[in-house]
């Protein structure tokens, strides 16, 4: 694997530090010993704020569309991990300042020597959005040492009652026919794997990070009903009811919302060609992810 010690000690950036991936990402990295500054938004809830300072992070709650704050963020810096553009955002109050990420992508470029991970949607993602542009930009950007991890759907998010796996009380919504597989991921094993990257000499990688099983919503759903020992009671989305979500959503957070939903009712299985390289690491399946809610 990457010769992560090699950058023991050093200042790492994590952009999204505020999501789920991005804490989890510098959560790991403090637990190492490393040095970890954090780039949030300024109007970033009080309690994510507080989780990241209880954690050990060196905070940086400014915007980057100036040089002056750009210099202040990238300050004894070694490496960027962007977890922005990943299967975020989630929550309808969150936000994403694409030109922020540019900005910080651009300006590591050009001073050369730093590293650069990102986290984004799957290649086989085509619905329009800002998470569609951002993995196209990461493409298309001639960072001179990039890593690119195309991440598959987040388990822990997709299969919780707030996207409609209401599991504790047996109640399944699924997008679309739910004949689709995905090779869902866990959030975890995505942070570690970012982490592993770190110390990579150059060059411009892409992996793909899937989930160890390619399962359809209604195999979840299947799995769940054993685990639990319950039937559930599942109700259907239909693509059409899917599409006019998203023709509506006007704001840009919303419409990744919906795009996502489309996305996951197409499915998205394994992207053999971009597999997991020189990373050795067990995956966890979505039967593991249900034995640690039963």
């Amino acid at each position: 694997h990457f010769p992560f010690g090699s950058i023991l000690g050093r200042m790492i950036l994590v952009t999204g530090a505020d999501n789920r991936l991005g804490y989890e990402v510098c959560r790991r990295l403090r637990a190492k010993g490393q040095r970890v500054r954090a780039w949030v938004p300024r109007a970033t809830p009080p309690k994510r704020i507080e989780r990241l300072h209880a954690a050990g992070v060196e905070l940086f709650p400014a915007e980057l569309h100036n040089p002056a704050a750009l210099v202040a963020a990238c300050r004894d810096m070694e490496a960027v991990i962007s977890t922005d553009a990943a299967m975020l955002p989630i929550d309808p109050g969150e936000t994403f300042d694409r030109e922020c990420a540019r900005s910080l992508r651009d300006f590591t470029h050009i001073l050369g020597g730093m590293q650069f991970i990102c986290v984004t949607v799957p290649r086989r993602f085509r619905t329009k959005s800002v998470l569609l542009e951002e993995r196209e930009e990461y493409q298309g950007c001639r960072h001179a040492n990039q890593t690119i991890l195309y991440a598959n759907f987040f388990m822990e998010t997709w299969l919780s009652p707030v996207l409609g796996f209401d599991y504790p009380n047996a109640r399944a919504e699924v997008l679309g026919d739910g004949a689709q597989p995905a090779a869902m991921v866990s959030y975890k094993d995505v942070a570690e794997v970012a982490i592993r990257c770190l110390g990579r000499d150059g060059g411009k990688e892409e992996l793909a990070l899937d989930g160890p099983e390619n399962l359809s919503q209604l195999d979840v759903v299947r799995l769940f009903e054993t685990a639990l020992g319950r039937t559930f009671a599942v109700t259907h989305v239909s693509a059409d009811a899917l599409q006019a979500e998203y023709d509506k959503a006007a704001e840009p957070v919303a419409r990744a919302r919906a795009a996502l939903k489309i996305e996951y009712a197409r499915g998205c299985p394994p992207d053999g060609q971009l597999s997991r390289k020189r990373l050795p690491l067990e995956l966890t399946s979505v039967r593991d992810y249900v034995s640690t809610l039963t």
